[in-house]
């Protein structure tokens, strides 16, 4: 087998980090997750800002990956819906692409005069589908932000920079745009990490309708954000609130120890001096490993973050800070709600969202080769969910020797959705599980509550993020290897 300089020295970042974090020899697989995949801005993404890719020529046309396996689908009778929970009562319910998003529910782009192309986060924009990530020239600090955006059938839509993409760039340094939400007015929020040579910065842009920088935002429509010693690898998030507030957050290393920072922007991309005193709140209970998986924000425009050790073995917390940046104490008592280690191989929370009446959901991903994952749910003061299955947590089932799983979604429906990748040596596939809101799985949903896509049988793809349109639709992004194309994907969950 020939690897390529990117794809050797992405293997010794994705082999040899999980052991020096301390997650011991048998966790490489696990850092091919979704949950490292959207808290690691990129192990891939800076892997390939620092390594250039071998050989740039040639192209490798992913025309061959084929839509779904059906054969690996198997038709369950063994449930129907539960009355009332928001999922049609049919035969099966079979996930599968939505061919109708750019003819087999898969849309690849590559710009022909850069290194490498990766998608890193994708977010449903109004109608259309709106995907960031960046390009990688010759040197390091050429990479260019990308955002990319297409019509709802798939297709780049030419009203948004004239072709559906537009590049984000700063002189003498390097953009990956690794994070995208819907923004104040129609914008698209775009954040991500500044590469310089003094090291790594933080961005956030917001581009209206048509692709322009809006420049009533910071001046210029792009604000840079200097955090302390940023660890881009340590996960990087972005949330916007109801008033059009956008929240950012990093770990950071240095000045030690390792802490989180968040920051809020008012809609005019100003420090939000509201918010923790001068915009930036720091945490520091996080132990030197800390990693940011994932953010949101509730009805009251308080911030939920879900942070943990790399190693799974040092604390887990979903924290709530409320819109002034103070520790919630209506949340637990004190805003930090501890998440007990689900075995002796350690968990983390790997998503964290809000559902039906504020309620805060979360999916904790084992790392144990034999001990479930769990979908959890809390009230409004912390208090374990009863109605999800008795005692607010719901085992996620294992399979083909992967407890781990990759996160989940709350669905307009009300009922969740799991998601477990499943990488093999060449191929890609993605296991779903969906769940109603009581924790019954969706008997009739592939089988027994779950089913699988086969997203490429030629490529990994990572990392793999993903989100849902205003349907219920999951939209996914990531690069399949060698990284030279992005992918966006779209998959039915219900016909």
């Amino acid at each position: 087998m020939v690897l390529s300089l990117a794809g050797l020295v992405l293997c010794a970042l994705v082999c040899v980090l999980p052991r020096v974090a301390g997650l011991g020899p048998d966790r490489e697989d696990q850092m091919t997750h979704r949950s490292l995949g959207r808290l690691l801005v990129a192990v891939a993404a800076i892997t390939t800002v620092l390594t250039p890719v071998a050989s740039a020529a040639g192209n490798s046309p992913l025309g061959h990956l084929r839509a779904v396996d059906v054969g690996r689908l198997s038709p369950s009778t063994s449930g129907a819906a539960v009355a009332g929970e928001g999922v049609p009562v049919v035969a099966n319910l079979v996930p599968a692409l939505d061919t109708s998003f750019s003819g087999d529910g898969r849309f690849r782009y590559r710009f022909p005069g850069s290194l490498a192309t990766q998608f890193r986060s994708i977010a449903s924009w109004g109608p259309r589908v709106a995907g960031v990530g960046f390009e990688q020239m010759r040197s390091p600090y050429r990479a260019r932000g990308l955002v990319v955006v297409t019509d709802p059938a798939g297709v780049p839509d030419v009203t948004f920079s004239g072709d559906g993409v537009r590049r984000l760039s700063l002189p003498k340094v390097g953009l990956l745009a690794s994070a995208v939400a819907p923004g104040p007015g129609g914008t698209l929020m775009v954040s991500g990490v500044i590469h310089a040579r003094d090291g790594f910065q933080a961005f956030v842009a917001r581009l209206k309708l048509n692709g322009a920088l809006d420049r009533s935002f910071s001046g210029d429509g792009l604000r840079r954000i200097r955090f302390g010693d940023l660890d881009p690898l340590s996960g990087f998030v972005m949330v916007v609130d109801s008033l059009g507030r956008t929240v950012v957050g990093a770990v950071v290393a240095r000045p030690a120890p390792w802490h989180l920072e968040v920051v809020r922007l008012t809609s005019d991309g100003v420090l939000d001096r509201s918010f923790a005193g001068d915009g930036v709140k720091v945490i520091h209970d996080t132990g030197s490993d800390v990693i940011l998986y994932d953010a949101a924000v509730d009805g009251q425009d308080s911030v939920l973050l879900a942070y943990g050790g790399a190693s799974g073995t040092k604390p887990s917390r979903i924290t709530r800070l409320t819109t002034t940046g103070r520790f919630d104490p209506s949340f637990n008592g004190t805003g930090k709600l501890p998440i007990a280690s689900l075995g002796a191989d350690g968990s983390a929370p790997v998503s964290v969202e809000v559902g039906t009446g504020g309620r805060v959901s979360a999916v904790v991903s084992s790392f144990g080769p034999e001990v479930p994952s769990v979908m959890m749910r809390w009230n409004l003061d912390g208090t374990a969910d009863a109605n999800l299955d008795g005692d607010g947590a719901v085992s996620i089932p294992c399979g083909l020797k992967q407890c781990w799983v990759t996160g989940g979604h709350v669905l307009p429906s009300g009922g969740y959705v799991v998601l477990r990748e499943l990488p093999g040596q060449h191929t890609e596939r993605l296991q779903l599980f969906r769940f109603h809101y009581s924790g019954a799985p969706v008997g009739n949903f592939g089988t027994g509550g779950g089913g699988v896509v086969v997203l490429s049988e030629q490529h990994q793809i990572f990392p793999l993020s993903s989100s849902l349109d205003d349907t219920g639709r999951l939209l996914l992004a990531g690069s399949p290897s060698p990284y030279r194309h992005g992918l966006l994907a779209r998959i039915n969950l219900v016909p």
